[in-house]
């Protein structure tokens, strides 16, 4: 049963629904302490934050990638 489960990583991936799959996922999120996103610029960082909410974080951009922290997620 995956419903209890933690995720230590998420990684989205979805060649510009981006937006779309943050908004929809907001169930899975909330049990990811990391989530993974690729972004083009800082209006799209900006954006992210806001679907996210303050418990997550951004710790990390590598690339095109940022890594955000989720506070609120109990440790995997």
């Amino acid at each position: 049963n995956l419903i209890d489960k933690k995720i230590f990583l998420l990684s989205i991936d979805v060649e510009g629904l981006n937006y779309e799959v943050l908004e929809g996922a907001k169930n899975t999120i909330d049990k990811s302490l990391f989530i993974c996103v690729e972004f083009d610029d800082e209006k799209d960082l900006d954006k992210y934050q806001k679907i996210l909410g303050n418990e997550c974080v951004l710790v990390s951009k590598i690339g095109c990638n940022a890594i955000f922290k989720n506070n609120k997620c109990d440790k995997v």
